[in-house]
């Protein structure tokens, strides 16, 4: 699966976003296109899961959730987050449970350069060309 995730999602991103009006739109695409892949893969697909790990705010802490998680008949994990831009808090998230969970931790990247270093435990796919279909489509509702 993860190897099969890798050589396919540039091509369902593009899909996806293509069909996406907005970035809220799009993840919310994307995370259901990876759900479908790990339930064909003979996973379980667990969306918007807690994970064990918190940052404080203001109002208190704040729990940390992937996007995407999902769990395998061989008891492989993977963990995903879908982001426009660089998140440090989500990089955090894919960083702990490459290390404390063993997961195959994948950031999907669709717009802008990644300004942030990102270690060899998380794989990054960045899929730059999905931001500017976004934000082309957005200028020409505008209009």
């Amino acid at each position: 699966f993860k190897m099969k995730m890798s050589e396919v999602m540039h091509d369902i991103a593009i899909a996806t976003a293509q069909k996406s009006s907005c970035a809220r739109q799009f993840t919310k695409a994307i995370t259901s296109e990876i759900g479908h892949l790990i339930a064909l893969s003979g996973g379980q697909f667990f969306p918007e899961r807690k994970i064990d790990l918190t940052r404080p705010t203001k109002r208190g802490p704040y729990q940390g959730r992937l996007d995407v998680f999902g769990v395998f008949p061989d008891a492989s994990v993977i963990a995903i987050e879908v982001d426009r831009g660089d998140k440090w808090w989500s990089l955090q998230k894919l960083i702990f449970t490459a290390t404390k969970l063993g997961a195959h931790a994948v950031w999907i990247r669709w717009s802008g350069s990644v300004n942030l270093y990102v270690p060899p435990s998380v794989t990054l796919i960045n899929v730059t060309k999905v931001g500017q279909i976004i934000n082309t489509k957005r200028q020409l509702n505008r209009l």
